[in-house]
């Protein structure tokens, strides 16, 4: 510890010691998949309802299936790329009628509010912004860490999911979701309690690997997956 009792996290340079003990050197076999760059719709609805949900399961059961429907539709109708007609189809839907679009009916962590609303909220309140939030290309280096504080004010999303919109939208980032926070905590003295602590942390450690931040989350998830 430090002076006055402070618990001192591992810097990157020591933290990357085990990373290259665990999961061997970088570059790993397989990288980030590349989430959805051009579709903010698809990223936002990925975002909120993959948290603490199964993503991909061998009986297609999981998230993955239910998302890639509603995408193919989603571009015909011309909403994957657009919150304004995401909202739109909600709202008409009615919050459990789209939800059960995509097999569930879950609530978002830490929110009595279902997914789907909070997927609604979270479209209302990008679009709110000013100027607003519409497109993929509305996004940019400039402001994406303000839209991940817009997002978080949303009741039901937390750092882990807003982190994980921008991610899928193609901006570096960790997302220390429980496979990675467990991680991260196997390996390291004293526990870390806060995600945020924990994406800082991933994010020096992958300048000290000389790697992408979202290569290095996409390998933790993959080993953790693995040993589960």
């Amino acid at each position: 510890m430090t002076r006055g009792g402070t618990q001192r996290l591992p810097t990157g340079e020591e933290f990357a010691e085990v990373v290259r003990t665990v999961l061997g050197p970088p570059p790993w076999d397989r990288q980030w998949p590349g989430g959805w760059p051009d579709w903010i719709s698809t990223a936002l609805i990925d975002a909120v309802f993959s948290a603490q949900d199964k993503y991909n399961t061998k009986n297609g059961r999981g998230l993955k299936p239910h998302l890639d429907r509603w995408h193919s539709q989603a571009k015909a109708d011309g909403i994957a790329d657009d919150l304004g007609g995401l909202s739109k189809e909600i709202s008409d839907k009615g919050v459990s009628g789209w939800s059960d679009y995509f097999g569930r009916r879950q609530r978002s962590p830490g929110s009595r509010a279902l997914k789907a609303e909070t997927v609604l909220l979270a479209a209302e309140a990008l679009l709110a912004r000013q100027p607003s939030v519409i497109h993929a290309r509305d996004v940019n280096l400039v402001n994406v860490q303000s839209v991940q504080t817009t997002l978080e004010k949303v009741p039901g999303i937390a750092f882990v999911t807003a982190s994980y919109f921008t991610m899928l939208l193609g901006y570096e980032g960790v997302k220390p979701d429980t496979m990675v926070h467990r991680f991260v905590n196997e390996h390291v003295e004293h526990r870390i309690a806060h995600a945020v602590d924990v994406a800082r942390l991933l994010a020096e450690t992958a300048d000290a690997l000389d790697v992408r931040q979202v290569d290095l989350d996409h390998a933790i998830w993959r080993f953790r997956r693995s040993s589960t």
